[in-house]
């Protein structure tokens, strides 16, 4: 195996991995985020579907594990 430096063993591939994500990471970091605007709407004065009190007890029951 050929070593670009003795002193840190770093094979010409992996160099080239770490440059290259190094490179990808900055561009990401350094990218401006876009503004998004979101709207919506909530109407209480309307119904709408009921959830059935057992499917939301199966969530409640896996909250308690999940956190």
């Amino acid at each position: 195996m050929q070593w670009i430096s003795p002193a840190l063993r770093i094979s010409p591939g992996r160099l080239l991995q770490a440059v290259v994500g190094a490179a990808l990471l900055a561009s990401a970091l350094a990218a401006p985020a876009a503004e998004v605007k979101v709207t919506g709407t909530l109407r209480v004065d309307q119904p709408s579907a009921q959830v059935s009190r057992q499917l939301f007890c199966q969530f409640a029951e896996h909250l308690g594990t999940g956190i």
